[in-house]
């Protein structure tokens, strides 16, 4: 399946404003195009949470700390405020009933379920490996139908301090790495499909062997993706900034709904940076046009196609 339909289904990682890259991404070229065809489905991954981890961060070795949004249960979860050892360091975590408002939708104050947990310094000691976390991690869901429609929030991290997630390897099965997450997700779900945002949501990730990644999902615009009955949608904008890419400020704009069928990915996204903009029509062969802001054109073949989805050069 071409990698921008997973953005509807698993709501999958590779910076502006509040930090990432501030200056514009080119759109000039095809080969322009297909650098941010293939960072799509690894940035916006980072808004609607992984469980373990995704394709695009396992090239980097990274296994993402974070939770699902796509219909997440709320599981089992302690009563009341505790305290818990760790093989180093404590954390402390507590389940309550309270008022929440989603405010990336409306105003209104709803009854939520919380999770709320704060980790100082819990290390956790593995066969090779031991992972660490500090910070302020929360997430909440409303009640309605068994937790199939409603509301969810995560929120990692607060005002001033970022939720870290820090990976070392005691062998050389992998490569030491940190990641750090600040700002909350929230999402809607129906019985139609869901609808995920983000404004300002913070991410680096850094390696020991040198690699490092700042991002800012919806960095100004707020990022909102959507699925029902008609496809997936995306709109917003991210800036990023890797050590393999400068980077810059993109926005995203949905032109026609996405969809996928045998593993043909069809409908028509539009990419801006500053005064480049590229238009992209994915059509029914697994091709992709390509209309350019200066009025130029380019193709991508099946092929060509498929290899921006997966390369993931950033």
């Amino acid at each position: 399946m071409a990698a921008i339909i997973v953005l509807g289904g698993a709501l999958g990682a590779c910076g502006g404003g509040g930090g990432g890259g501030s200056d514009s991404v080119e759109l000039k070229t095809k080969a322009d195009v297909s650098r941010e065809l293939g960072n799509i489905d690894v940035f916006l991954g980072i808004v609607n949470g992984i469980t373990g981890p995704s394709e695009a961060a396992a090239t980097r070795g990274a296994a993402l700390k974070m939770t699902s949004l796509s219909r997440a249960k709320g599981g089992t979860q302690p009563k009341a405020a505790t305290v818990e050892e760790c093989d180093s360091g404590s954390y402390s975590h507590e389940d309550v009933d309270e008022n929440y408002t989603y405010s990336y939708f409306d105003s209104v104050a709803r009854a939520t379920h919380v999770y709320r947990a704060s980790y100082a310094g819990c290390k956790s000691e593995h066969d090779g490996y031991a992972d660490t976390y500090d910070g302020k991690y929360e997430h909440g869901y409303t009640d309605e139908d068994a937790q199939e429609t409603g509301y969810r929030y995560i929120r990692y991290g607060d005002d001033s301090h970022a939720y870290v997630y820090t990976e070392n390897w005691t062998d050389d099965s992998g490569s030491p790495y940190k990641s750090e997450y600040r700002g909350t997700v929230q999402a809607r779900l129906t019985n139609a499909g869901y609808d995920s945002r983000a404004k300002d949501f913070d991410f680096r990730y850094s390696e020991h062997s040198g690699y490092s990644a700042h991002v800012v999902i919806g960095d100004g615009d707020p990022i909102r993706i959507g699925i029902d009955e008609s496809g997936t949608a995306l709109a917003g904008t991210v800036s990023y900034e890797t050590s393999e890419c400068a980077g810059g400020t993109l926005s995203y704009a949905t032109l026609t709904p996405l969809t996928s069928s045998d593993n043909v990915t069809q409908g028509k996204l539009k990419l801006t940076s500053g005064k480049d903009s590229a238009t992209i029509t994915f059509e029914a062969d697994g091709s992709a046009s390509i209309e350019f802001g200066n009025g130029s054109s380019a193709s991508l073949n099946a092929d060509e196609l498929q290899a921006a989805f997966d390369d993931q050069p950033c």
